[in-house]
């Protein structure tokens, strides 16, 4: 962990942003999972776990991004690199949140046509489900984002 020493104020919020993602994503899936009807819930149940994940989100964030900024100080203005790092990041985060897109679209689209697949099957892919779904995408795009971004700056581009 002697690593950790040198990190910038920048790659800290990157590497705090990637870790609150992931620990909101665990959280909110686990309370789903932990709900006796799953997605078949009635949605008050699903806005109670939504709200309480939120009021989660919020205050984790307010706490793990002021802690930070109050023990390192206020980030520096970025510059070039950072901006490049920033925009390459970003790039690859679309990519994959593209990518990710397209596997679910073709999946929806060859069980509507009747190709069954045994991971998902179609009869279980409900609106709700779809949602969710989307979900991970977003949440896989952005762990690829900050993860390249966090060795864009342990590398030196």
């Amino acid at each position: 962990m002697e690593f950790l020493r040198h990190f910038s104020n920048r790659e800290w919020n990157v590497l705090a942003t990637l870790a609150l993602d992931l620990a909101i994503s665990v959280l909110y899936f686990s309370k789903l999972a932990s709900v006796p009807d799953g997605l078949a819930a009635p949605s008050a149940a699903l806005a109670g776990i939504i709200i309480q994940i939120t009021i989660v989100a919020v205050i984790g964030a307010a706490l793990l991004f002021g802690l930070i900024n109050w023990r390192l100080g206020d980030q520096e203005p970025a510059d070039e690199r950072d901006k490049f790092i920033a925009a390459r990041g970003n790039g690859i985060g679309y990519g994959v949140l593209i990518g990710a897109i397209i596997l679910l679209i073709g999946h929806l689209v060859l069980s509507a046509l009747g190709f069954e697949s045994e991971l998902l099957p179609y009869s279980q892919v409900t609106p709700l489900v779809c949602a969710h779904a989307l979900l991970l995408c977003l949440l896989i795009a952005s762990t690829a984002k900050h993860l390249s971004q966090l060795v864009m700056y342990r590398r030196g581009i």
